[in-house]
């Protein structure tokens, strides 16, 4: 007697037990033929996915010690103009900021020469800048050393300021 779908869905006692061992012997035929059952796979298969995961993460810690830290003379240029107002006194540097609105006086020049090594398109990983009023004397100004960063990141040193 074979068992109707209203009968198999049915719990309890009305469901006969040999139309469940029929159903899980059918399913582990089912399983057996589309390979799924199968759960170890063979140690060939596993150790290439295992040596390209192992170098991918052997090359993302690697030390970046091949990554240059140089800028452009403009970028050095810009990079100084914002910095100059944030670090010193307004009384330090007569000309260059206005004491009123503490920003820098219009036409403010920043000049940056690169010093050592360039490393491919005129960057430089340090630089002598001289920050310059509008109207100056020859030489005057704000003389800045630069110093480049990776990331973007970037340190001023103050030298001297020529009036």
């Amino acid at each position: 007697m074979k068992p109707t779908i209203a009968a198999m869905n049915t719990p309890g006692p009305r469901r006969d037990m040999r139309a469940i061992a029929r159903e899980v012997t059918a399913l582990r035929k089912v399983l057996a033929r589309s390979r799924r059952y199968e759960v170890e796979m063979p140690i060939r298969h596993i150790f290439p996915v295992l040596t390209i995961l192992a170098t991918l993460v052997a090359v993302q810690y690697a030390p970046a010690a091949f990554l240059i830290a140089a800028h452009t003379k403009a970028q050095a240029e810009v990079n100084v103009l914002r910095a100059v107002p944030r670090s010193w006194k307004a009384s330090r540097m007569p000309g260059l900021i206005d004491p009123r609105t503490h920003l820098l006086v219009n036409n403010t020049e920043a000049v940056c020469h690169g010093r050592g090594k360039a490393h491919g398109g005129g960057r430089y990983t340090r630089f002598l800048c001289v920050v310059r009023p509008p109207e100056h004397r020859p030489r005057a100004g704000l003389n800045v050393s630069y110093r480049a960063f990776p990331h973007g990141r970037f340190r001023i040193h103050w030298l001297a300021y020529r009036r």
